[in-house]
């Protein structure tokens, strides 16, 4: 399992190095924290001393138009835009029915498995929900292309910024290409029918998927100016599908985790599923989005995961100068002259 793998690596560094140290990894001077009294400091940010940063590999991978480099008006602007369509009712409908679809068929090829690799399996009904709420593309070759890049490309999101053939980081950025070409295809030919079918056609019917929602930004009232690019859309598009891939499932196999650590919890769990699974039975009503938020249980096992789950590698930083925090810092032998980088670990 990846997430016990990363653990295994982090509590051998802890053991050797301890909870806060200084290394070279990933082409930059880094200072490590798995400290929870220095990740809090860092993380409250009182001051503004830290600011977000990233490796040179993830800079290099996600490009000039990344999430990463988006801020201020243009970062609220496009939160509102997919933040909005996510909350709608629509969506919600329709997500529903997607997200059950799925699992049943993933449910159904389980049977036959010796073993089942939960973040392995849930990647692949995750990824092809979220990819349908992103561009709308059903299972098949343009699906299986998408998923196979995506595949070597998130590969690279940390690793050594050594851009040579064969390197782990050119193989991704490859794959980031084949990619863009794809997706690219798609969001021109969105562009091109909203063009035919006229401003009012597609401003008043409701939006399909995320390049929908980002594509009408640039119609109606908006201004040239003020409307998305092309290039900032497509890597966008490509950056939400990272939690299909990995965050989400993760979140999955963890709270599976928790759950075989706690039968109590996972018999109140299952009677509480049970329960609804029944109530529609009997009715012959569809499970609607409301059904699931309406499983108090399930939504409190789901906050707890998310609480004590470690679902990303680590949190980056960079300091704008030196600073010492609880003793742990010695300017002199820990910190290079004015700014460093800092990642802090759950």
């Amino acid at each position: 399992m990846k997430t016990t793998e990363q653990g295994l690596d982090q509590n051998l560094c802890v053991c050797r190095y301890g909870k806060v140290f200084k290394t070279h990894i990933l082409g930059t001077p880094i200072i490590v924290s798995t400290d929870p009294g220095v990740n809090k400091v860092v993380l409250q940010n009182h001051g503004n001393i830290f600011i977000p940063a990233y490796p040179k590999s993830i800079r290099e991978i996600f490009g000039e138009y990344s999430i990463l480099q988006t801020n201020g008006t243009l970062q609220k602007k496009v939160h509102a835009l997919i933040g909005g369509f996510l909350r709608s009712p629509q969506f919600k409908a329709r997500i529903t029915r997607d997200i059950e679809h799925h699992v049943k068929l993933a449910m159904a090829s389980w049977k036959d498995l010796p073993v089942l690799l939960i973040q392995e399996e849930t990647q692949k009904f995750t990824f092809k929900v979220l990819v349908k709420a992103l561009i709308s593309l059903d299972p098949g070759d343009d699906f299986d292309f998408l998923k196979r890049e995506f595949d070597e490309f998130i590969k690279g999101l940390i690793c050594l910024p050594i851009k040579l053939p064969g390197t782990r980081l050119y193989k991704s950025l490859k794959a980031k290409e084949r990619i863009l070409k794809l997706v690219k295809t798609i969001v021109e030919q969105r562009k091109l029918g909203m063009e035919k079918s006229g401003d009012r056609d597609h401003q008043n019917s409701i939006p399909n998927d995320a390049v929908d929602v980002l594509l009408r930004d640039g119609y109606g009232e908006q201004s040239d100016k003020q409307s998305l690019s092309l290039d900032f859309i497509i890597s966008h598009i490509i950056e939400l599908m990272i939690p299909g891939e990995e965050t989400v499932p993760m979140s999955m196999t963890l709270a599976v985790k928790f759950l075989s650590d706690c039968p109590v919890a996972l018999e109140q769990l299952t009677e509480e599923n049970m329960k609804l699974k029944r109530q529609k039975t009997d009715s012959g009503d569809d499970y609607c989005w409301t059904d699931y938020m309406s499983l108090q249980f399930t939504q409190n096992v789901i906050n707890e995961t998310l609480r004590v789950a470690n679902i990303i590698n680590a949190v980056w930083r960079k300091a704008l100068k030196d600073v010492e925090i609880e003793g742990n810092f010695d300017p002199k032998r820990m910190v290079c002259p004015g700014i460093f980088q800092f990642c802090t670990y759950g």
